[in-house]
């Protein structure tokens, strides 16, 4: 934050369900919020959510599946939540960014309180960065679309093989890393295969 002027935004993707995730442009982690409410046919709970992370977390992820770190009580200066972030997840404004209502959908339980000119999140995860993997095919040579396939398809049967299911196979839950392996990010779905 002291090096540059950039303000957090939602990371580039298909918007998440679950998980609101936002990033520094040029920082290599992005930050994962659970939402209150879950879109779509989701019918998880917010400390089932939890359970699943905390499952990644203690299990072997065969490098297949991203890292995770977890923060309580985390603070963002608000003049840097970009307005696109701060409509769409974490909090609506009226006018200004310090003109706040206290209604906040989909992420009071997030969101702690505000402390001078601070937004502190109760809970956060914390994940390096990686290109979607839909995006990247999207963009991608016809021999880099193939490789990143069959590297998707090692991810699966490795991730398997340490019996773990993702749950959704979707690409958009899979991401590139700057050396092009494919890695397992989004959990809230995840199970142990033999269940």
């Amino acid at each position: 934050l002291h090096t540059h002027d950039d303000q957090f935004m939602v990371s580039p993707g298909i918007k998440g369900m679950v998980m609101t995730v936002f990033t520094l442009p040029n920082y290599p982690y992005v930050f994962k919020i659970i939402k209150d409410k879950f879109g779509g046919s989701k019918t998880l709970t917010r400390e089932g959510v939890k359970g699943r992370y905390l499952l990644v977390k203690r299990h072997d992820r065969v490098g297949r599946m991203a890292d995770t770190m977890e923060y309580s009580r985390f603070a963002f200066p608000l003049d840097r939540l970009s307005d696109e972030l701060l409509k769409e997840s974490l909090i609506p404004v009226q006018s200004t960014k310090k003109s706040l209502r206290k209604n906040i959908p989909n992420t009071e339980e997030a969101v702690s309180y505000f402390d001078g000119d601070q937004l502190i999140i109760n809970h956060l995860y914390a994940q390096r960065k990686m290109i979607p993997l839909n995006l990247y095919l999207d963009d991608a040579k016809p021999e880099e679309v193939e490789a990143a396939i069959y590297d998707y398809g090692l991810a699966l049967k490795e991730m398997i093989s340490a019996n773990i299911f993702p749950g959704d196979m979707l690409l958009k839950n899979f991401g590139l890393t700057r050396h092009k392996r494919v890695v397992f990010y989004d959990y809230d779905e995840v199970q142990y295969l033999l269940d």
